[in-house]
C-alpha cells in the first residue's frame, strides 16, 4: 500500500477478534500486510481499531510512542459494535470496555498533547437505515472520546434498493450523519473508511452507469473537499483485494488515480510540510508561563485542559495559537517552539474539584469569571489575548469571541464546546498568573489580594524587575534638580568626578595609580569637555574654600573644599 500510495498520511488498521492489541506490532520485522506498523509513512496519522475487550491499551500506547513516536494514533474502542457479529459486545460490554480505555490512556500525557485521540467508530449505513447510535455511545466516558468515526458506504434511504442508489449521492447529503453525529456529541468526527463501488450491473446495480469509473473519481474528489470544508479530521479510504467489482482500487485506475492525486494534493500542503520541518526539528514545545500556570491549576481541580494542538492545527495554514509556530501572534511575532492556547473542557455531571472536594464549575461560570477577571485587570489574566466561550450550556446559545488586540471586542464565533484560551506575546516567561485560581475566586475564596509569595513571584518576573528597574532611573522630584532624571544626576555627578580626577592625577605624585583607580570604577566616558576649562573653575573655586593665609594647605582642609565644590555644583538650580 505504502508503494501504491506514497505520501500518505492516513493509514487504517484492524485487530479483529482474538488478535488482541499487541504491543509488539510496531516493532516485530516479521509482520505482513495490514498490521506491519514498523513500516507505517513518516508522520502519517494511523487509525487503529480493535475488537476484544480486555486488552492492555496501555502496553499498545507506549510501544508506540517509544518505536513510532513521528505519527499520531487514533484509537477506536471496539471497532462497529452494533454489527452484533461474532465477539461483538453487549452493549453493557461495551460501556465496560470504555472504561477500562480511560482508566488506561484517558490520562495519557500523549492525549493531553493532540497525539493520542481515543475514538468510537460505527457504520452510517445501519444508523441511516434507523439505528440509534445512544446504544452504543459510553455517556459516562464521554470525557474520553475525543473523536466520532463513521464507516461510510452507498446507503439511501428512500430508493428501490438502498444500497444500490442509481447515482453517486450528492457530498453534502452523504455527510449530513457525521455533521450531525459531531453536533449531538459535541466532537470532532472522522472517517474511518469510505468506499463507493462503480454504479454497474456487475456490481448489483440496475443499469452501467459508470463503465470506465470517471464518475466515481469525480465523486471521490468532491467527497474529499466537501468532508474538509464540513470539519473532517481524518479520512481513511477502504482498500482490500476484493477484484475489480467489488472494489480493489488496483484494478480501477481512474478511481485509484484520483486517490493519488488527493494524497499527492495533502503531501505538499504547505501546513503539512511545516508540521513535517517541526517534527524534524525534534518537535521543540513549550507552553508559555502564565497559560502554563492557568492550565496546571485547572488540571489540578480536575478539568481536562489541552494545549498543543492535534494534527488539524499543526497543519492549518495560518498556524494560530496552538501550535509551536503560530503566525498571529499579538502584539509581536510568536516565539518559535512556543504555544499560546489552552481548551478546557467541559466537566463531567457531578464532577469535583480535587482540591476542595466540592462541585466543578460549569465552563459558564469559569468563563464569566475569566471574561470580568481580564475586564477588571486582574492580574492573573492580563496576559489573556481572547478566548471563546459559550455563556449558555449545550450550544444552546451564542458563542462570544472575547478579545483585546489591543482594545477590548466581542463578535460571534463557532468554537464551541469548550473554553478556548489565547495568550498575548511578551507573557512568554511571566509569572503574572502564579497563583491565579479561577474556581477559588468564584467560590469566594480570593479576593485579589497577593499573598507574600505571590509578591516575591511577581517582583521576580523579568517584565516587572525590568519596568521597576526603569522606574527608579525615571525618578524626577524631590531632590533632584529641575530639568534633570534620577539618571541624569548620576550620569552628571560621574562626567564631573571623572574630570576633577584627572585634575588630581595632573597634581599628584603618582598620576598613574589615579588613573587606575578610576578605570577599576568602569565609569562610562565622559562627554567631550573643556578640562582645561573645567579645572581652572574647579581650581578657582576649591583655592576660595581654603583657609586664609600663605602657610601650607592641609590635606583635611583640601577634602573639605573639594565636597563643598562637589555639592555645590549637584545643588538644585534656583527655582524662578
Amino acid at each position: 500500500m505504502a508503494g501504491l500510495y506514497p505520501g500518505s498520511s492516513a493509514v487504517r488498521v484492524f485487530f479483529g477478534p482474538g488478535e488482541g492489541l499487541p504491543g509488539s506490532a510496531w516493532t516485530d520485522a516479521t509482520r505482513v500486510g495490514r498490521q506491519r506498523l514498523a513500516d507505517l509513512p513518516a508522520g502519517c496519522t494511523v487509525v487503529v481499531s480493535f475488537k476484544d475487550q480486555h486488552v492492555n491499551r496501555l502496553a499498545f500506547v507506549e510501544a508506540w510512542r517509544e518505536a513510532r513516536p513521528d505519527v499520531d494514533l487514533i484509537l477506536i474502542t471496539h471497532h462497529e459494535p452494533e454489527q452484533q457479529e461474532g465477539g461483538d459486545p453487549t452493549p453493557a460490554q461495551y460501556r465496560a470496555s470504555w472504561t477500562r480505555t480511560r482508566e488506561q490512556v484517558g490520562d495519557h500525557p500523549a492525549r493531553a498533547e493532540g497525539r493520542l485521540r481515543l475514538a468510537v467508530c460505527w457504520t452510517l449505513q445501519w444508523i441511516r437505515r434507523g439505528g440509534d447510535w445512544r446504544t452504543w455511545w459510553p455517556d459516562h466516558e464521554a470525557d474520553a472520546v475525543d473523536l466520532v468515526l463513521g464507516d461510510w458506504y452507498p446507503y439511501t434511504p428512500g430508493a428501490p434498493d438502498p444500497y444500490r442508489p442509481t447515482s453517486y449521492e450528492e457530498p453534502a447529503a452523504a455527510l449530513k450523519v457525521m455533521v450531525d453525529l459531531a453536533a449531538a456529541t459535541g466532537k470532532d468526527w472522522g472517517l474511518a473508511e469510505v468506499d463507493h463501488r462503480r454504479i454497474l450491473r456487475a456490481n448489483g446495480y440496475a443499469a452501467d452507469v459508470d463503465p470506465t469509473g470517471e464518475l466515481c473519481a469525480t465523486w471521490y474528489r468532491q467527497m474529499h473537499t466537501t468532508a474538509k470544508e464540513l470539519g473532517c479530521r481524518v479520512w481513511a479510504h477502504f482498500h482490500r483485494d476484493m477484484g475489480a467489482a467489488l472494489g480493489d482500487l488496483t484494478k480501477r485506475p481512474a478511481e485509484q488515480a484520483a486517490l493519488r492525486q488527493l494524497i499527492t494534493q495533502e503531501a505538499n500542503d504547505v501546513g503539512r510540510q511545516r508540521r513535517l520541518n517541526w517534527v524534524k526539528d525534534g518537535s521543540p514545545f513549550r507552553l508559555m508561563t502564565p497559560a502554563r500556570d492557568l492550565r496546571d491549576i485547572l488540571r489540578g481541580h480536575g478539568y481536562t485542559v489541552y494545549d498543543i494542538g492535534n494534527r488539524s492545527h499543526l497543519e492549518a495554514d495560518p498556524p494560530e495559537d496552538h501550535t509551536p509556530y503560530s503566525a498571529t501572534g499579538f502584539p509581536g511575532k510568536a516565539r518559535y517552539g512556543v504555544g499560546y492556547a489552552l481548551d478546557v473542557m467541559p466537566p463531567a455531571a457531578g464532577a469535583r474539584s480535587k482540591v476542595d472536594g466540592l462541585p466543578l464549575p460549569s465552563l459558564q461560570r469559569i468563563g464569566a469569571q475569566l471574561l470580568a477577571d481580564r475586564k477588571a485587570g486582574v492580574g492573573g489574566i492580563r496576559w489573556l489575548k481572547y478566548m471563546n466561550w459559550e455563556p449558555e450550556r449545550n450550544n444552546g446559545g451564542p458563542c462570544w469571541h472575547e478579545s483585546w488586540e489591543p482594545t477590548y471586542a466581542r463578535r460571534s464565533s463557532t468554537d464551541r464546546g469548550h473554553i478556548h484560551l489565547s495568550g498575548l506575546t511578551g507573557y512568554e516567561t511571566s509569572t503574572i498568573a502564579a497563583g491565579y485560581d479561577p474556581v477559588a475566586r468564584i467560590r469566594g475564596d480570593d479576593d485579589d489580594m497577593m499573598t507574600p509569595k505571590q509578591f516575591l513571584a511577581l517582583l521576580q518576573d523579568p517584565a516587572v524587575d525590568f519596568h521597576l528597574r526603569g522606574t527608579a532611573w525615571r525618578y524626577v522630584g524631590g531632590g533632584i534638580p529641575a530639568g534633570m532624571s534620577t539618571l541624569g544626576v548620576l550620569n552628571e555627578t560621574l562626567i564631573r568626578l571623572r574630570a576633577l580626577g584627572e585634575i588630581v592625577a595632573a597634581e599628584s605624585s603618582s598620576p598613574d595609580e589615579v588613573r587606575a583607580l578610576l578605570a577599576d570604577l568602569e565609569l562610562p566616558a565622559p562627554e567631550p569637555v573643556d578640562v582645561d576649562a573645567f579645572a581652572a573653575q574647579v581650581a578657582q573655586r576649591v583655592l576660595a574654600g581654603l583657609p586664609a593665609g600663605d602657610g601650607p594647605v592641609r590635606q583635611e582642609d583640601l577634602v573639605a573644599a573639594i565636597r563643598t565644590v562637589l555639592a555645590s555644583l549637584a545643588a538644585p538650580a534656583p527655582q524662578s
